[in-house]
């Protein structure tokens, strides 16, 4: 069964009562994962980094929200892309890679057995009722994004992203995505380079594809010094030679209350590596716990979808409040969207010329 090529809804599309709650709360408390050790050794040798996200200095004029924006129907990336299948050689980044030291592993081991059981990169919550999205050339599909990333190792892994208008208007294009998709702490830290197909479809891209270098990428310091799961979220800035490569463009975002995620419906939509090659998959559920980093769902997703977008349906829009990255087998989860990174994101872009 796949979801049909339909222009927007004016209201919440079916697929969004097909999850079953899984049981327990999924709500760990307020955890910080993260190499202690490094941290401790920042600190003593003077090195520590800037940390982003210092509630203390968000600033109050970053809007609650923005709206989704498109171009028009036919617009395109580059002529339309044909590839290949790549046989064995696309990866997933798993947990245990981007949790590299074992020394990270033995203090996250005890607080994830007890708070948010054995925990995966993602996961099939009791049955999988993921649903392939075929064609994706209509909103919002259209936004998510298949990556490649080439780390130096010359290893390649698979991953998902998607546009955003977080930037508001006139900025470049974004594309969120999970930190550990642009750093790899096992495969050398910055990957190489990353290849975008936005919404293809097996081995078709429509909208067609781009690269994106290493000087145009962004992960939070705290995922990238520290390996802080909570803070494991990044950015893509699409380079300015790239057609219309402005903020115009992808999912708008909301910053919601603890009181207003709590039971929310959402969906998940990404490229994972447990199904065919390039195909897009989609899964509705409801928020099961919230944090103040991270949410909780019930939403089934599996490794290649680290970076999907996490949305929910507002006033006849798709807004997203979350970025996709870790799992466990009774909830999934996501670094939660909150001033602190639209501020972090909006300031990384005026590094970008």
């Amino acid at each position: 069964m796949s979801t049909k090529d339909e222009p927007p809804r004016s209201k919440s599309p079916a697929f969004r009562d097909f999850s079953i709650p899984s049981s327990g709360s999924g709500d760990g408390g307020d955890i910080m994962f993260g190499n202690r050790q490094l941290q401790d050794e920042a600190f003593t040798n003077g090195q520590q980094a800037q940390v982003d996200g210092n509630e203390d200095e968000v600033d109050s004029s970053v809007p609650d929200s923005f709206p989704p924006l498109d171009y028009p129907a036919d617009f395109t990336f580059s002529d339309p892309v044909e590839e290949e299948p790549h046989a064995n050689d696309l990866h997933e980044y798993t947990r245990e890679m981007a949790l590299q030291s074992n020394e990270t592993l033995q203090q996250v081991e005890p607080v994830i057995q007890q708070e948010l059981a054995p925990m995966m990169p993602e996961n099939i919550i009791r049955r999988d009722e993921r649903l392939r999205v075929s064609p994706c050339t209509s909103q919002p599909y259209r936004w998510v994004c298949h990556l490649i990333m080439h780390t130096s190792t010359r290893r390649q892994y698979i991953g998902t992203g998607s546009f955003t208008t977080l930037l508001g208007r006139n900025g470049p294009g974004c594309i969120l995505t999970a930190g550990h998709n642009l750093y790899q702490h096992k495969e050398g830290g910055w990957i190489t380079k990353v290849d975008v197909f936005p919404g293809k479809d097996r081995f078709k891209s429509p909208l067609g594809s781009f690269s994106v270098g290493a000087d145009r990428l962004r992960v939070s310091e705290r995922w990238r010094f520290f390996q802080d799961a909570e803070e494991d979220y990044g950015v893509i800035f699409v380079p300015r030679d790239v057609r219309s490569p402005t903020s115009e463009y992808g999912f708008g975002y909301q910053i919601l209350s603890d009181s207003e995620l709590r039971n929310r419906v959402i969906t998940v939509c990404g490229y994972p590596g447990d199904k065919p090659e390039g195909t897009l998959w989609i899964g509705g559920g409801k928020v099961l716990g919230v944090r103040p980093k991270q949410i909780d769902y019930d939403t089934d997703t599996k490794g290649g979808q680290s970076g999907s977008p996490v949305w929910t349906w507002n006033r006849y829009n798709w807004m997203v409040i979350g970025i996709h990255a870790y799992g466990s087998d009774r909830s999934n989860s996501a670094r939660r969207l909150t001033k602190e990174v639209v501020q972090q994101v909006k300031t990384w872009s005026r590094e970008m010329n």
